[in-house]
C-alpha cells in the first residue's frame, strides 16, 4: 500500500510539473514570437542568435545545415544584409513532451525582387523547444 501511495504521489507531481512547463512553454513560446521578429528587424545576427543554444541547429529550405550559435548569427546576418524583412512569425501549434516542445507555425516575409520592389512570401516552419537552465 506505501508504494502504491508515494508511485501515486510521484504520478501526480509528475503530471502537475509536467502541466506547469507545458503552460510556461507555451507562454514563452508565443510571447517570444515578436521579440523575435523584433530583434530580426534589428539586423542584428547576434542578437538573434542569442535565442538560441549553443549547440542549436537550422535547417534552411535548400540550404546547408547550419551548426552552432556562431554559425546561426553569421546565418541570419547573411539574410538580414540582404533586405529580407521578417513580418510576422505566427505560432500556431505547439505540443509539449516532457522537457521538449514543438512549435509548428507560419512566418510572413518580405524579400527584395531584384528590380527595387519587395515579394511577400509565407511559410511554414517547425522549432524543437528544450528546457534548460538558460531558456526554455
Amino acid at each position: 500500500m506505501k508504494t502504491f501511495a508515494y508511485s501515486l504521489i510521484l504520478t501526480i507531481a509528475a503530471t502537475v510539473g509536467g502541466q506547469a512547463w507545458a503552460e510556461e512553454a507555451q507562454s514563452a513560446i508565443m510571447a517570444g514570437a515578436p521579440v523575435f521578429v523584433e530583434t530580426y528587424n534589428a539586423s542584428d545576427g547576434a542578437a538573434l542568435a542569442a535565442f538560441y543554444t549553443e549547440d542549436a541547429a537550422l535547417l534552411p529550405p535548400g540550404g546547408a545545415r547550419v551548426n552552432g550559435r556562431e554559425a546561426i548569427a553569421a546565418f541570419w546576418q547573411g539574410a538580414m544584409d540582404s533586405g529580407l524583412v521578417i513580418n510576422s512569425l505566427t505560432p500556431t501549434e505547439i505540443m509539449q513532451s516532457g522537457d521538449q516542445a514543438v512549435d509548428v507555425g507560419t512566418i510572413s516575409l518580405s524579400a527584395p525582387d531584384g528590380s527595387g520592389g519587395m515579394v511577400e512570401l509565407s511559410a511554414k516552419y517547425t522549432v524543437m523547444w528544450k528546457q534548460d537552465s538558460e531558456c526554455v
